[in-house]
């Protein structure tokens, strides 16, 4: 990997506005679409947690097969939120394309690196332990209980984090403050939401 790129990664963790005016000012995307697989193959690790790691399982088929729709799914998922964002970006007048989006959302996804990582090392520890998805005792102190917990933790903190460094990015592609940033996020997640909970509230009377 070139040293700017290099460079870059370093520097998402720790001077993310900088990395970020780097990346939308020279057009860094030549492994936009590797980041993108790096965010669905995390989030489908962490939708198959519990089948991947029940000791009474094969492992290699389950995770090779979450590994496959996750790259494909990274794509999509971020694809779609990126749209959305530019979409409610026109209406407080942003500045950014949504291919310049797209790529400051796969930047924004490197922490799952880290979220995978801990999902596979908590897999590899329950198998250890024997764990077969069976009852146990939700208690701090109990293996199981523990392993769980911490990777629950963990997840929603890389979460969070991605969230915080989109937020960022979309400062610099839309020329926007942090506070509007935060609103052309919002404003994209309840294009979806607020919908779905219309239906929602639809069928439940």
């Amino acid at each position: 990997m070139e040293l700017v790129y290099r460079t870059v990664l370093i520097n998402i963790i720790k001077k993310p506005l900088k990395a970020f005016r780097v990346i939308y000012y020279y057009g860094l995307d030549k492994y936009k679409y590797l980041f993108l697989s790096i965010a669905g193959i995390s989030y489908t690790i962490n939708r198959q947690f519990f089948i991947l790691a029940d000791s009474r399982t094969h492992l290699l088929w389950p995770l090779a097969g979450a590994v496959g729709l996750g790259a494909l799914l990274g794509w999509i998922g971020v694809a779609l939120l990126s749209q959305l964002i530019y979409w409610s970006g026109t209406w407080i007048k942003g500045k950014g394309s949504s291919g310049d989006i797209l790529n400051i959302a796969s930047y924004a996804a490197l922490p799952d690196i880290l979220r995978i990582i801990s999902a596979l090392t908590c897999i590899l520890l329950l198998r250890h332990f024997a764990y077969e998805d069976a009852q146990y005792p939700h208690v701090w102190g109990n293996i199981y209980y523990t392993i769980v917990r911490l990777k629950f933790y963990f997840g929603w903190a890389i979460t969070l984090y991605y969230f915080v460094l989109l937020v960022i990015g979309i400062s610099v592609v839309q020329d926007f403050s942090i506070g509007k940033s935060i609103l052309n996020l919002l404003l994209a997640i309840s294009i979806v939401m607020v919908p779905l909970g219309l239906l929602l509230i639809c069928l439940r009377f």
